[in-house]
């Protein structure tokens, strides 16, 4: 529900941002409304104050404890942000570490399990096929590294 006192207005008269219709009827308003006469006056005393008053400044001690502080940030941001970007790539480069190493261990488990069951195949097949191949444990022995790396090198 919209007011009857344009009070919105009033700061917009002061600061001049009113075209001269609006202007012109506001200030009609003012001398008629009681309250929003009231609300120009005290906005338009606090403005004339506010303008009439010197600029803050600081005092003496406070630039340098201010310009400490910044150097201090100065310093300890870049190496917080050094850390942290250089965090992702050491764990990148750990996880990289940590699977390599788990590709080789299982590749040489595999690879030692299938040399010995291709042992132990080769063993029950000699046995199996011809028991006086037997003795000659040295023959089949060069006859099953032969192909065990025939196999490997494939």
């Amino acid at each position: 529900m919209k007011s009857n006192h344009p009070q919105e207005k009033i700061n917009k008269l002061l600061d001049n941002e009113l075209s001269e219709e609006e202007r012109s009827q506001l200030l009609r308003h003012i001398k008629q409304c009681k309250k929003c006469g009231e609300e120009y006056r005290a906005s338009l005393f606090l403005k004339e104050l506010l303008s009439q008053k010197d600029k803050a400044e600081p005092s003496d001690y406070f630039m340098p404890k201010l310009l400490n502080r910044l150097r201090s940030a100065e310093f300890a941001l870049p190496t917080l942000e050094l850390i942290a970007k250089r965090a992702w790539s050491l764990i990148l480069g750990f996880s990289c570490i940590i699977l390599l190493t788990l590709g080789i261990f299982i590749y040489t488990s595999v690879k030692a399990s299938a040399e010995v069951s291709f042992r132990q195949s080769y063993e029950d097949l000699i046995l199996t096929e011809n028991s006086e191949m037997a003795p000659q444990a040295s023959s089949a022995q060069l006859y099953y590294d032969y192909l065990w790396q025939s196999m490997v090198e494939e």
